[in-house]
Parts: structure tokens; C-alpha cells; sequence
């Protein structure tokens, strides 16, 4: 199952509320090939989707559920900052 972390979480909610994002807007993730992208998105019908302290942050397709079964997405610290990364099983 395609794991987001506490703090991912949080982080996605902080994005979404810095960006004045409307109620009911969430970030999606996109498999475009071998790529993975993120956009401002609604939740849509069969979508998994993942909440931060009862406010849904992230939703993903049941395709891209699927591809990042085993999957994490969790913070990582870099010298720039606090940033999003995927973790491989």
C-alpha cells in the first residue's frame, strides 16, 4: 500500500493553505511515463486519497495506487530546505 507520512502530509497542507488554495482543492499525483508529477486538483471518483488532521491533502488514481504500491512519500532535509521525496521499497 502506498504509504504518505505525518509530516508529508502536513507538508502537503501547508502548501495548500500558503497557496490560498480553495476549499476542497487537494494535490494530485500524475504517473506520466516514467515520471511522477503533482498538480492542484479536486478528488475524483475512485481516487485513494490521504488526510492531514481531518482535511484531504493528496489523492492519487487506483492506476498510480497501484504502481506505488510499495512506495513512501516522506520529507527529506536537504541544504536548501525541507522537501517532498519518494522512497523506494
Amino acid at each position: 500500500m502506498f504509504t504518505v507520512t505525518r509530516l508529508a502530509r502536513a507538508y502537503l497542507a501547508a502548501g495548500l493553505d500558503s497557496a490560498n488554495a480553495p476549499e476542497g482543492l487537494i494535490m494530485r499525483l500524475i504517473l506520466q511515463g516514467e515520471s511522477l508529477d503533482a498538480r492542484v486538483d479536486h478528488v475524483r471518483a475512485g481516487d485513494v486519497t490521504f488526510e492531514h488532521e481531518g482535511q484531504t491533502v493528496l489523492a492519487i488514481d487506483a492506476e498510480t495506487a497501484e504502481v506505488l504500491e510499495d512506495y513512501t512519500l516522506e520529507m527529506q532535509e536537504t541544504p536548501d530546505g525541507s522537501r517532498l521525496q519518494l522512497r523506494e521499497p
